[in-house]
């Protein structure tokens, strides 16, 4: 990734994803939570409310029944005397009642309709003779006179010794119970169903498992049974006929023959508002990552698009071009990168200077170069008069023709010779020093030059080769100055001797 811009963008990008998917992770783990436990919350009060809503329904047949039995027409227990009142509220509440009848000790039925039956074997009937309650509630039972599944709600008749003379009862329609059981809806799958004392189902949403279906009998439901066996409350996760898992709530029916109210809920509807849920941040978090995806290309573009700018401009200063001023940047920000623009500004702004001044020296150099070669040529000039000189009086030595005047006349012009030429020799120097000064001065800027700026490479190293030619030439110059004085001194000596010479 060579690209800022994308560099940001991938940073954000990356980060967003993992902070987000950290927060979903996390928020669905506590919200599948939360849901799970109010759902199964929401279906156990569910499944108490239609318990106590049932066992409330019981009490009221319990009364009305009650009602009936403390009755005179029924206390007496002839049915001559109590039919006709029995059928009359049959008809009132047939969609409660199946049939109304008493019986003796004996457990000889008569009742509405002209039906007789035996019910001397029937729990209830012993239950209540024994004298230990004032009322029963049987299990679901097939009608021995109807064949039909009903439920007995029967009262004790006391005799005139108070001990139990007969029963009062009613058999409900086991629709009634039905119907309460249908009203219970839980989600879209959740129903309701009863299971008896026994274990037999006694109402449920599939009427096949009416007084078939056994729980104890069902391995699946073993901790269910125990549980609802023991008129506990609470709820189980099971497997039922269709190996569907589902939660089961329960809760026991008060008032009746250790019934329970139960609640069936599939798992997966427990679980689908959690799952909703969950399908919701994941829609959030793609929303947030494609909303920081956006706000990093922006947030790229604006660092982006400066640093460009700056590169772009470098490459220019790196190619030579020095004429870049701090408003070809466009940058106005005060920030890193307005400081950044600032500084390659002030950089380019300071090697051009440094170039200028290099210019200067070169030209100076220049200048004192020539001064250096006129210089050069008046010495050479000297030395060869001064030569011609020393050739004039080595010739009037050796003929020995010319007088004492002669040569002191030679010798002061030789003297004056000798002394111009030395002070062009000392100017020589002066113009060497200068020189080798102002030399110094531009190694020291052309370092400098160096360090900051690569495109004046060449030509510093074209101005360090010049340098080293003015090297050499302030060395040959030193050189002829050591040869002049050479020759001043070798001149002295010949002009001693002649005057020696001339003595004599």
């Amino acid at each position: 990734m060579k690209s800022i811009r994308t560099k940001i963008m991938a940073s954000f990008i990356a980060a967003t994803i993992v902070f987000m998917t950290i927060m979903g992770v996390t928020l669905y783990a506590r919200v599948d939570g939360k849901v799970t436990d109010l759902t199964e919350d929401m279906a156990l009060q569910i499944s108490r409310a239609s318990s106590v809503g049932l066992s409330e329904w019981l009490d009221n047949m319990v009364n009305l029944t009650g009602a009936f039995a403390g009755m005179d027409v029924v206390r007496s227990l002839e049915w001559k005397n109590a039919e006709a009142f029995l059928e009359s509220q049959v008809k009132k509440h047939s969609r409660l009642f199946e049939m109304l009848f008493v019986s003796g000790t004996d457990g000889r039925v008569k009742g509405t309709g002209g039906t007789t039956a035996d019910i001397s074997q029937r729990p209830y009937f012993k239950e209540l003779m024994s004298g230990g309650k004032q009322y029963a509630i049987s299990d679901p039972v097939v009608s021995l006179a109807t064949g039909n599944v009903v439920v007995v709600i029967a009262h004790a008749v006391p005799g005139a010794d108070g001990k139990p003379a007969g029963v009062f009862a009613a058999t409900v329609l086991l629709q009634n119970l039905q119907g309460l059981v249908d009203a219970v809806r839980v989600g879209e799958t959740g129903f309701g169903w009863i299971v008896d004392g026994g274990g037999i189902v006694a109402a449920h949403r599939d009427k096949e498992h009416i007084g078939k279906f056994d729980v104890r009998q069902d391995a699946a439901y073993t901790t269910v049974w125990k549980r609802m066996s023991a008129k506990e409350t609470g709820f189980e996760l099971h497997k039922r006929f269709d190996g569907t898992p589902a939660y089961v709530f329960f809760a026991p029916i008060a008032g009746s023959p250790g019934w329970t109210f139960a609640v069936t809920v599939l798992e997966r509807e427990i679980k689908a508002t959690a799952v909703d849920l969950s399908w919701t941040i994941v829609i959030i978090v793609a929303f947030v990552i494609i909303a920081f995806a956006i706000i990093s290309l922006l947030i790229g573009n604006s660092i982006a698009r400066p640093v460009q700018t700056v590169q772009r401009l470098a490459e220019r200063a790196k190619g030579g071009d020095l004429t870049i001023l701090r408003s070809d940047f466009n940058i106005a920000t005060k920030d890193e990168i307005g400081r950044m623009a600032d500084a390659l500004a002030d950089m380019i702004r300071v090697q051009r200077e440094m170039v200028h001044d290099l210019k200067e020296k070169a030209v100076t150099l220049s200048a004192l170069s020539e001064e250096t070669a006129a210089s050069t040529e008046e010495v050479t000039s000297t030395v060869s008069e001064m030569a011609e000189s020393n050739a004039t009086l080595a010739e009037t030595t050796r003929n020995g023709r010319k007088d004492t005047v002669e040569a002191s006349m030679v010798m002061l012009e030789m003297s004056s010779l000798i002394q111009i030429a030395q002070n062009l020799a000392s100017r020589a120097d002066k113009n060497s020093e200068e020189m080798a000064e102002a030399a110094l001065q531009g190694r020291e800027t052309v370092e400098k030059t160096i360090t900051q700026m690569e495109s004046v490479k060449d030509a510093v190293s074209e101005t360090e080769a010049f340098l080293s030619q003015l090297d050499t030439f302030s060395a040959r110059i030193g050189v002829v100055g050591e040869t002049i004085t050479g020759i001043a001194d070798q001149t002295n000596l010949l002009a001693l001797n002649a005057a020696i010479e001339a003595a004599r």
